[in-house]
């Protein structure tokens, strides 16, 4: 009987802490922030092992897309966990790589780059019913889209802020601007959705002011880009939107 506890043991913690960190994520505002903050360094975050840490990242991110009107909230709080003392970056590589800060940041980074890959269209696969294999409603593949958009919209915000907080490096940031907008054809300005145009202004307006300051080479690249959209889209909409930048 006693081993058997003792395996449980760990799921039990894990489910805990799991639980505890949905609790204050939902709590979180800028006038709770100290003292859930507070809260959080509480839980034994630095004893969870790799696998169990990357569900507990799952959490943070899933609430940062999600709601990411609160993703400057997220970021600063994932900042505060990732904070490294000078006393931290005086260790030794292979001692500094198990430091919780590493860890966590290292997942959310992939957690962030996994979001990126997924593809934004539906496969043949999302259009069936899985059960049955007929076709889903028009109305059921309209909502699977909006989702799709909503998810991309709150994990490019999300990787705006960790950007603002120096968790994410400037050639992220250059890399997703490339992603969004190096193959935009003025010749054909329609062939990208809207939506995608509205993304690449909020990460800009996100990230603008700093990466002026880090990387002027990138943001006159994306400002060129932004003048061609202004001068060769034929949609009020985007135009209008590349206008605010």
């Amino acid at each position: 009987g006693g081993a058997s506890r003792k395996n449980a043991r760990p799921t039990r913690v894990v489910r805990a802490v799991h639980h505890k960190v949905m609790s204050i994520l939902s709590r979180l505002t800028p006038q709770k922030y100290d003292v859930l903050k507070e809260e959080l360094f509480q839980l034994p975050l630095k004893q969870l092992s790799d696998s169990e840490l990357r569900d507990v990242v799952k959490v943070f991110f899933n609430k940062a897309v999600q709601e990411h009107k609160f993703s400057d909230l997220y970021a600063r709080i994932v900042s505060d966990i990732c904070q490294m003392s000078e006393a931290d970056n005086a260790l030794d590589k292979s001692t500094r790589e198990r430091l919780l800060q590493i860890r966590m940041r290292s997942e959310l980074l992939s957690a962030c780059q996994d979001e990126f890959n997924r593809p934004l269209q539906l496969t043949q696969k999302d259009r069936v019913d899985p059960i049955t294999g007929d076709p889903i409603s028009e109305t059921e593949i309209q909502h699977k889209r909006d989702t799709l958009k909503a998810r991309l919209v709150g994990n490019i915000k999300f990787v705006g802020e960790l950007y603002k907080y120096s968790l994410v490096n400037p050639r992220v940031v250059s890399n997703i601007f490339s992603a969004f907008m190096a193959d935009y054809d003025p010749a054909n300005p329609t062939a990208k959705e809207d939506y995608l145009f509205e993304v690449f202004g909020m990460l800009l307006r996100t990230v603008g002011g700093r990466l002026c300051r880090d990387d002027p080479q990138v943001i006159e690249t994306v400002m060129d880009t932004v003048h061609i959209i202004q001068q060769t889209h034929t949609g009020n909409r985007v135009r209008f939107a590349m206008m605010d930048l």
